[in-house]
């Protein structure tokens, strides 16, 4: 099925309808769209877009529309005082938390750690190298016939920062209408009693899977 035709820029992000896993690759590799930068356009509606190799890849209109591009949200994907993890080769490969000084027009990153170290990401390492914060949970469901109709998945919400409280983060969850508190695990947090309390402070870690209730 096309999809109607989307206008782009060059400095557009966009994701990358990924190849195909060979016999024996695992298939997540799939489900990971690599991240790719309009740099031109053409009056037929082409597009060139770099990739995260540095190689220059000439998308038509036809595969546009088709899907093989997904173009993602004007604006910054990551913006300064966020906090983020970063695989860092001075602590023995492993993503260390550190928070964004800068986003850059050009496509870099300026990320600080917490020992004060200073790192400069490009764009083309973002996939792999950086990643944002996370918190899973359940989402959806209804009563009755709407049971069916609104069934129930997994999301996943960002997470601005582990110093946020509790009833901060809830409330950009369940805008509207604040659960009475949140589940990890055995630990079951109210906001009467932990609401003052950061995230931080309650032992969440990034993609933990969380729920909520209400009384």
């Amino acid at each position: 099925m096309k999809r109607c035709r989307v206008a782009y820029k060059p400095g557009d992000w966009v994701s990358i309808l990924p190849v195909m896993p060979q016999p024996g690759e695992p298939v997540e590799k799939f489900k990971q769209w690599p991240l790719g930068r309009v740099v031109g356009t053409h009056t037929d509606g082409r597009l060139d877009v770099e990739t995260e190799t540095g190689e220059t890849k000439t998308y038509s209109l036809e595969q546009q529309q088709e899907g093989d591009l997904q173009k993602l949200p004007d604006g910054p994907m990551y913006s300064a005082g966020q906090t983020v993890e970063v695989l860092s080769v001075s602590h023995d490969h492993q993503f260390v938390e550190a928070y964004v000084v800068n986003f850059n027009d050009a496509g870099t990153i300026d990320v600080k750690y917490s020992t004060g170290e200073t790192k400069v990401l490009p764009w083309q390492v973002w996939s792999t190298q950086i990643r944002g914060l996370e918190l899973k949970h359940m989402c959806g469901g209804g009563e009755g016939q709407d049971r069916m109709r609104f069934a129930f998945m997994e999301t996943r919400t960002k997470v601005r920062s582990w110093d946020i409280t509790l009833i901060d983060f809830l409330g950009t969850v369940y805008p509207l209408s604040l659960p009475t508190g949140m589940k990890v695990g055995s630990g079951s947090y109210s906001i009467a009693t932990h609401g003052a309390m950061t995230l931080r402070q309650l032992g969440l870690e990034n993609g933990m899977t969380i729920s909520f209730w209400r009384d």
